[in-house]
């Protein structure tokens, strides 16, 4: 059994500053079809880079940024201030666990 090597801080700041680029350009399509190639760290700053893209919050995104707010287990409770109603949660969240 391989072990996943957590990444290094700048590697998660690359990969939220990639995913708030495309957010801003409205290319949500584009990060939801990354999804399966990103690592599984990745998924949940992509998810959720997605949901609020669609919802027309991406100043939120950079908010929550800004703050340090980088903790997969903040995402439950962040998708859920930021989707609104008719949010239907991922099949995959962390990871390939499915829920």
């Amino acid at each position: 059994m391989a072990f996943i090597q957590e990444p290094r801080p700048e590697e998660v700041e690359h990969r939220i500053v990639c995913d708030f680029d495309i957010a801003q350009q409205g290319r949500v399509r584009e990060i939801f079809s990354t999804v399966g190639d990103v690592k599984p760290w990745h998924r949940p700053w992509v998810q959720l880079a997605a949901l609020r893209a669609a919802n027309g919050r991406v100043e939120q995104l950079q908010q929550w940024v800004d703050l340090g707010n980088r903790d997969p287990r903040d995402l439950q409770l962040a998708l859920e201030l930021i989707a609104g109603p008719g949010w239907e949660r991922p099949h995959v969240i962390h990871g390939s666990r499915k829920d």
